[in-house]
């Protein structure tokens, strides 16, 4: 009885929840370090005048961590749920992975394949799971069955791995460094440059709708002698593009990002340090609209919006497509997000890709176009017939979005 009153006690309590989480802060492992900055984020804005008091007395990294777990529990009081991270807690007996990742795709609600194999191939794998995210579940799944998760539409398949890729989770999220280049660059009119190109691939808890990732913000890299390495100037074209730009074909974000790092001096072999943060775009409230059957010149409406079929090209697998609503400005689409989803005749699914097209400023203009499975873009065979190939097409537009940059450190990267 008293053990549950000190607990209720606590719970109650968010600077004794403080006090306990805050040393976790100064941890030699990034895996505690942040899985506190979770939880300290989790207790609300509340707690974030206390953080910001302990930073004011504490020094080096231990500082920079405290101001990131207020800044994370101030910005949970605009994340959808109030930023409240889904854990899971579950234990695997020894079993074939297929069987394991049926179960887990179950319970999470996640898309998860395992890659083509012969069953009698697939190892046993036991794994035991104590509140843990969906990142760290499927981190710990992949390990224990030597397979390693590739976003495939969208499905996350699960393919035969022999090398770990360096891998962070933070919350929902799941960062890993899918490949790196380093190269030298030689001409006639300044010293040689060394830069390292690194890949940052992004995966998430499948409850969370990211309308789009932007390039990742580099906040501190250091190579193992302390040198400085210095973010490349950003291409200025990707910074163009708005993070609220139409989100992939089949509602897939592609979640990537390149980091390039200017190197001093000749090349490095590893990258001790490589802290920043991936800014995603998450939706908050979103409308759909649905046509069925896409015919040409007709509508679909809710909530204000319509979305119109202007041409309808079957030989060319080819929708055009208006989006409208009264009172919207010509900038106010940037801020929308928009996906889309299909079926043929059969009811099976059509693989879409959006293309913004120029239009009158107070509408958004795209085509649509089907592509076969493997991403080719699809067209009619000599002698089909020009029927429609799409039964039902589906738009979503999302209405309120909130920007969050996810934070990863990654230590120790061997990179020659």
């Amino acid at each position: 009885m008293t053990t549950l009153l000190a607990l209720l006690a606590l719970a109650q309590d968010p600077s004794a929840r403080v006090a306990e989480l805050a040393p976790e802060l100064e941890a030699a492992e990034p895996s505690r370090i942040y899985r506190a900055v979770e939880r300290l984020a989790e207790l609300g804005p509340a707690v974030a005048p206390l953080l910001e008091a302990r930073a004011e007395r504490a020094r080096g990294d231990a500082k920079a961590y405290l101001l990131l777990a207020a800044a994370e529990a101030r910005r949970s009081a605009l994340l959808p749920g109030g930023g409240r991270v889904r854990r899971f807690s579950i234990s695997y007996a020894p079993q074939d992975l297929a069987t394991l990742v049926d179960d887990f795709r179950r319970r999470s609600g996640a898309r998860l394949l395992v890659g083509p194999s012969d069953p009698a191939d697939l190892p046993q794998v036991r794994v035991d799971l104590r509140e843990a995210t969906f990142a760290e579940a499927l981190v710990e799944i992949a390990r224990a069955g030597r397979v390693a998760p590739r976003r495939q539409g969208e499905d996350l398949l699960l393919e035969s791995c022999p090398v770990e890729p360096p891998s962070f989770t933070y919350a929902d999220y799941l960062l890993r460094l899918q490949s790196f280049t380093q190269r030298r660059t030689i001409d006639f009119r300044r010293p040689a440059r060394n830069r390292i190109e690194l890949y940052l691939d992004a995966l998430w808890d499948p409850h969370v709708r990211v309308g789009r990732s932007g390039p990742a913000e580099i906040r501190e890299a250091l190579d193992d002698r302390g040198r400085k390495l210095v973010p490349a100037a950003p291409d200025p074209a990707a910074r163009a593009v708005p993070m609220a730009a139409p989100w992939p074909p089949g509602q897939d974000v592609d979640g990537g990002s390149t980091i390039e790092l200017e190197v001093p001096g000749d090349r490095v072999a590893t990258i001790s340090l490589l802290r920043g943060a991936l800014p995603v775009l998450i939706v908050k409230a979103s409308v759909e609209l649905t046509l069925d059957p896409p015919a040409e010149g007709s509508a679909a409406r809710a909530d204000g919006f319509e979305l119109r079929v202007l041409k309808h090209d079957p030989a060319r697998n080819r929708l055009e497509l208006e989006l409208s609503a009264p009172g919207r400005r010509p900038g106010d689409w940037k801020s929308m997000p928009r996906s889309v989803t299909a079926c043929d005749r059969s009811g099976k699914g059509v693989y879409l890709a959006l293309e913004e097209q120029d239009g009158p400023a107070d509408v958004a203009r795209f085509t649509a176009r089907t592509y076969d499975e493997d991403g080719r873009r699809a067209v009619l065979r000599a002698g089909d017939a020009p029927e429609p190939r799409l039964r039902k097409v589906a738009v979503t537009v999302a209405t309120e979005c909130v920007e969050r940059p996810v934070p990863f450190e990654f230590r120790e990267l061997k990179v020659r």
